[in-house]
């Protein structure tokens, strides 16, 4: 198989890792900020090479390409149902990266077409993403989800879809493959944050401000620009420390995403 002459990252995923037309600002998911912690200077943005999917979009900077084929409403089972995974894997070179999060729909019961039991996920995740993309020498990180807005009484949140997210980490520990924890690091930043404060990183938006958004919106799942940078920065640093991802496409990326942390808590 050819090897890339510049490593491609690929993200597939849910919404909140999915990239938006403005017609949907500030809705944002981290997939989108992720190469704002890549290699300093410009980037050029445009649909996706060879993937016939419209919601496919690249970002490319002289040292790396970050392909994001995340999709709203999308878990294991139905990415690959739709074909998804398999315009991927037709992209997909040697030493190529991919990155899969899911979780959030995964756990839909309403929604048969994506529901999976915990123990089904990790075996689909196995069989049909990662040893796929391994047959083509592409390196995989699993993902947790992100953590939804949801505190308890003590303020604290939780990571969320914890079972999908133990599926993960135990597929990770039997398999030998690179797990971030996005989903523990998301609860922590946010316990942090606290309740209200944490409103900023969610689709938390007032009516009559944003033209796709009317009549406001109090989603406590999906992410406005700021959460996706914050988390963006947090997966970046967790990325960094992934053993033979190359660090020279990555700004110094743990001072990066440190002042935007301060930022937030000012």
């Amino acid at each position: 198989m050819e090897t890339a002459s510049k490593p491609t990252v690929f993200l597939v995923s849910d919404s909140t890792v999915q990239s938006y037309p403005r017609s949907m600002a500030p809705q944002c998911g981290w997939g989108q900020m992720l190469v704002k912690y890549m290699t300093t200077g410009a980037y050029s943005v445009y649909h996706s090479e060879h993937s016939s999917f419209p919601n496919a979009v690249t970002y490319e900077t002289d040292t790396v390409k970050i392909d994001n084929r995340a999709m709203a409403g999308r878990g294991a089972r139905n990415y690959l149902a739709e074909g998804r995974f398999d315009d991927c894997l037709a992209a997909m070179r040697r030493d190529d990266w991919l990155l899969i999060q899911f979780g959030h729909n995964d756990a839909y019961r309403a929604k048969p077409e994506r529901f999976c039991e915990p123990e089904t996920f990790k075996k689909i995740l196995w069989e049909s993403y990662v040893v796929p993309a391994r047959e083509r020498g592409v390196h995989t990180v699993l993902v947790t989800p992100i953590a939804m807005r949801e505190f308890d009484e003590d303020n604290v949140c939780r990571p969320s879809f914890d079972g999908y997210r133990r599926a993960m980490l135990s597929l990770g520990e039997e398999e030998g493959v690179p797990v971030i924890d996005l989903g523990s690091l998301t609860a922590q930043f946010n316990t942090r944050s606290g309740p209200e404060k944490c409103k900023a990183l969610y689709m938390w938006v007032p009516a009559g401000v944003f033209e796709g958004w009317p009549d406001g919106d109090q989603d406590n799942a999906h992410l406005q620009f700021g959460g996706a940078y914050l988390y963006a920065g947090i997966l970046a640093r967790a990325l960094a420390r992934v053993p033979g991802f190359p660090s020279d496409v990555l700004k110094n990326d743990a001072k990066t995403a440190t002042r935007a942390d301060t930022a937030f808590f000012r």
